[in-house]
């Protein structure tokens, strides 16, 4: 039975990864913008949520899939910026999430988190570009 090697691997996986990598980061951007600009429709909290759930479903299947990817390559993790930077990208989504129930959850200070979830929202936003931009690079598309 054929057994692709590591660099095989990493070819096939590739292009799953950028696929799952730029759903999410489109899902989480749409879900960001429906929150900014259709407050006045009842829907809009749903549908913000749903955006905002399979965006990271998406990021982090996309975020196993890379860490498998390099491992069958033989490679350290780290060793590119899209890896590090890819990271601190995830850390904001992951904060972006948190922050929005837990605005909702804790009423005594929602007006602080819910600063925080918007202002760290934005900047998730800002990385999820970048992040992207940086992948194109590594992959030598760009």
């Amino acid at each position: 039975m054929f057994q692709p090697s590591g660099i095989e691997m990493y070819q096939n996986l590739w292009p799953i990864h950028a696929i799952l990598m730029t759903t999410g980061a489109v899902l989480l951007i749409l879900g960001g913008l429906i929150a900014h600009t259709m407050k006045e429709k009842p829907s809009w909290l749903k549908n913000h949520h749903f955006f905002e759930f399979v965006g990271f479903l998406c990021v982090i299947t996309a975020l196993i899939i890379s860490f498998y990817m390099v491992s069958a390559s033989g490679g350290p993790q780290f060793r590119v910026l899209h890896a590090y930077s890819g990271i601190i990208t995830f850390a904001f989504v992951t904060a972006t999430l948190i922050l929005g129930p837990l605005n909702m959850k804790v009423k005594s200070h929602n007006k602080e988190i819910r600063k925080m979830h918007r202002w760290v929202g934005r900047i998730t936003f800002i990385l999820l570009i970048v992040q992207i931009v940086i992948g194109l690079f590594t992959a030598k598309i760009l």
